[in-house]
Formats: C-alpha cells, structure tokens, sequence
C-alpha cells in the first residue's frame, strides 16, 4: 500500500470524536468561539497521537505502520495541527460568559501564544528541507516541550464544560498521553542510545563502506529489507541505514554511502573492532510475491535488495533486479549479486546512466516483459525516479497496489513545489482557454 489508512482513520476518528459535545455547545454559547475550541482541541488530540509516534514503541508499527510510514503521518498531523492551532487563533475563542478572567486565565492565554509560536517556527522549519539536518534535528527537540504549554493553556483557559465533563476528560486523557510519550522519548534518547555491536568488517563496495557489525551480547532479530539507527562516541545523534545482509550466526551488514559530512565522518570511525550503537530494527520492506518480481534499485537504494537476494533459495523466479548506477565502478555488492544470479532466480540488469541515460519503462520491458497483471515491483531510490516509473508501469497496466517501495527519506517537505507548478499549469490554461 502507498499509504498506511490504519493510522489515518485513527487520527481522522480521535480528532472528529470531540464534535459530539461541541456541536451542541454550539448552540448554548457563540458559534465561532466553541469552533475556535473544537479546532484547538483536535489539534492537541493530533498532536499527542504524533508524539506516541515518536517514540518508536513496538505497537505504533501495528496502528500506524512502519516507520518510514508513520513519519509521513507524523508529518502531515504536524501539519494539520498547525493549521487548526492557526485557525484557533484566528477565531476568538474567548467565551466571557464561562468566568472570570482570574491571573490563571491570563497564564493560560500566555502559555497559548507561547505554544503556538514556538510550534509554528518549529513546523516551518521540519517542511523547509534545505534547512541542515543538524539543525532541523536539534530544534524539533523542543516540539514536546511546546505541546506541553499547548497542554496546560488548554487546562486553564474558560472553557464551555469543567474539565471532569466527558470532552474535558476526552481531551485531557490526550494531553496527558502526549506528555507521557514527551517524557518517554525524552529520556530513552538519554539513556537507551541503542545495543552495541562491534565491527566485525569495514570494506569498501563501490562507492559505499559496507560495514558488518555483531552484538556484543543478545542477536538482533532483524529481517531482510528492515533498517536500523547507527551511532557512535563521537557522532552520538542516530542516523538510519538499511540492512544489506542478514546473517544467520547473528551478524549484520549495513552499507553507507557518504551523501553528507555524517556519513563521510563515519565512514573513517567504523573501523574493524569499534563499538556501533544500533536502535531498531524498524520497518516493514519486504519482499511481495508475483509473477514476476521485478525489484528496482538506484544507487545505495540497493542495500535491501541484496538482503532479499541471500533468501531466494526456494524462489522458482524470475526475479528481475534493475540496478541503476552512474558507472560500474560505483556498483555496491555488484559482484556479489553476479554470484547469487549464477546460482538463483535472479536476474541481475545493471543499468548505467552514464552510458544509457535514465532507467526507462521501455528498458524494464525489454528485459522483464510487458505483461505486468500479476507482476509485484519493489522500488528503492529518489522520489522523482520513483515518480517517473509509477506512472509508466501504471499505463502499462501494473495496479498501483502492486507497486511497492519504501520512503527514501524521513524528512521530506510538503510539496510546495508540485502545488505552485500545478497552479502555474492552471493558470496557463486558463489564459489559453480565454485567448
């Protein structure tokens, strides 16, 4: 599935139960105040569901999906929340009628704008991309903190009900969810910064170090296709790489490719005998059946692939594996996979852009065929690669269910690109349609 409906009916469902005490209240005191405070609550609501999502528990994966999933969930709620906190303070959601304005009225509203400022600078700064991931990381530190001002604004303002009423129980039981899940991750990043491991290996494959890791203690039970939070001593803020080989003696392979100055510093830290911090694993990218398997990797976006190529043992195929690199020489795993393919379903395409341009449909075709109505395609790499080949199978009759992939990055913006071009293309038309 693209997107993970579990989670989002949830947040759909604990954000719109609250209307039916509103809708009532509505009709006892000013429309748009009890609107303003029907948007503030469902914005609380949303906000705390997303920081149980933050904090990596077991069961978030069963309400919410994968990781790379409920991140892009966690996204949107921000988002959402964002925009009813703004509409909130649009509205007046003063209702004088309810009490007196007391010194904790006046704290209340204080600690409002308070949350309200701080979470919307904090928002812009998730869905402004070229903001440096360090910052960006350090930053949203201070999101549960201003969940909590939120939290106690909505606790002593004048409300339409008393706090022990059913939405004021509702809510609260929210409220204090999200403080508790702040809490949690708060002090799990302090103290639990994961199971050490010891390298085992560090060799170069291609363009990337491929760095083989084994516990220091209990085995990781980790799958193929899962990824997993590296760090060390001196770079302790966790990063995500996906494992590119699953051992049965325990061992684990990771493969980083230097994309930044934190991978490039930690390729020269994981050297044979080090101790690597591992959180995880997380995830849920594994192999679909289907007639045939076509699986689609761009550049380190074939760790995965690899992982699933060691546990094709009882697979008939074909399993095609289209592998797009620049050259050659920048092929991780290349002559590992060459060895599978000898001995396996595996059919191994390595595409080179330098020489042949982008991966294409038509390519796929070539190799694979061109009847793809029981087909399952698997896709790691760039968004707009991604993109570009969806649209392709799609017109070539593959079912969008059938297309399967996992989120490349964790942090991604909202696509104020796409809804500009979109309304530059309208706009177009428009002044074409009256020409």
């Amino acid at each position: 599935m693209r997107h993970y409906l579990p989670g989002t009916a949830i947040v759909v469902i604990a954000v719109c139960i609250p209307l039916i005490w509103f809708v009532p209240l509505a009709g006892q005191h000013d429309s748009g105040a009890v609107l303003s405070q029907f948007l503030a609550s469902g914005a609380l609501i949303a906000m705390a569901i997303s920081m149980v999502i933050s904090t990596r528990l077991p069961g978030t994966s069963l309400l919410f999906g994968p990781l790379d999933r409920a991140y892009v969930l966690h996204k949107w709620i921000g988002v959402g929340a964002m925009a009813g906190l703004l509409l909130h303070d649009v509205i007046d959601a003063d209702l004088e009628e309810t009490g007196e304005e007391t010194i904790l009225v006046q704290l209340g509203e204080t600690l409002g704008e308070f949350s309200l400022y701080g979470l919307l600078i904090l928002v812009l700064l998730s869905i402004a991309t070229f903001t440096p991931y360090k910052l960006w990381k350090w930053t949203h530190r201070f999101m549960g903190a201003f969940f909590v001002a939120g939290a106690l604004h909505y606790l002593l303002i004048r409300k339409p009900f008393d706090l022990t009423d059913s939405p004021g129980v509702y809510v609260g039981l929210f409220c204090v969810a999200g403080v508790a899940a702040y809490a949690y991750a708060t002090v799990s990043g302090l103290f639990k910064r994961g199971r050490p491991f010891t390298v085992v290996s560090a060799e170069k494959s291609g363009d990337a170090l491929a760095v083989v890791l084994k516990a220091n203690g209990r085995n990781m039970n980790a799958k193929a296709g899962q990824f997993a939070f590296l760090s060390v001593d001196q770079l302790p803020e966790p990063h995500p790489f996906t494992l590119s080989k699953v051992s049965a003696n325990g061992e684990m392979r990771f493969t980083i490719k230097s994309l930044g100055d934190y991978t490039h510093a930690l390729q020269s830290l994981v050297k044979p005998g080090a101790t690597v911090r591992v959180k995880g694993p997380y995830g849920g990218f594994t192999r679909r059946p289907g007639t045939p398997e076509i699986w689609i990797a761009a550049g380190v976006g074939i760790t995965p692939f690899v992982a699933w190529a060691h546990q094709l043992e009882n697979t008939k195929g074909p399993v095609h594996l289209f592998y797009s690199v620049r050259h050659q020489s920048n092929a991780s795993h290349l002559d590992e996979l060459t060895e599978i393919s000898n001995s396996s379903a595996l059919q191994l395409h390595l595409h080179e852009t330098g020489n042949s341009g982008r991966l294409s449909i038509d390519t796929i075709k070539a190799a694979a065929g061109d009847d793809f109505s029981s087909a399952s395609v698997s896709f790691c790499g760039p968004v707009e690669m991604r993109d570009s080949l969806l649209k392709g199978f799609k017109k070539a009759g593959l079912k969008s269910h059938r297309f399967h992939y996992e989120m490349f990055e964790l942090r991604s913006g909202v696509g104020f690109r796409k809804m500009l071009a979109w309304g530059f293309r309208r706009f177009e038309e428009y002044r074409s349609a009256k020409a």
